[in-house]
């Protein structure tokens, strides 16, 4: 017997180095809470940026800090500051001109 020690050579399994360290980056929010978590917000995030564009185009703001920003730039389309400002009479109204009658009976 040689003293010499047996070299392993270990049998190719047809997949990429790449593609065995992506597939075990995904595995590993499964087991772990908190990079599931954050997985969970980013692919919220995405897809909801996404649903807003597709849907109201990408002229539209997608939030509160968009508008805002659209704005202060005068960016915002005649329509959206009508609706901005029919919202905003609303809101008033239902503050500064509210009843202290109840409301009206549904029939229950």
């Amino acid at each position: 017997m040689s003293n010499e020690r047996a070299q392993f050579i270990p049998k190719p399994t047809g997949q990429s180095s790449f593609k065995l360290r992506f597939l075990q980056a995904l595995r590993v929010p499964k087991y772990k809470t908190i990079p599931a978590f954050f997985l969970a917000v980013g692919i919220y995030l995405v897809s909801y940026n996404g649903v807003v564009r597709l849907c109201k185009g990408p002229d539209h703001p997608l939030n509160k800090f968009g508008w805002d920003q659209m704005k202060a730039r005068n960016e915002l389309p005649p329509e959206l500051l009508i609706k901005e400002k029919v919202l905003n009479e609303y809101y008033k109204s239902r503050i500064y001109e509210a009843s202290d009658s109840p409301p009206p009976s549904i029939g229950y």
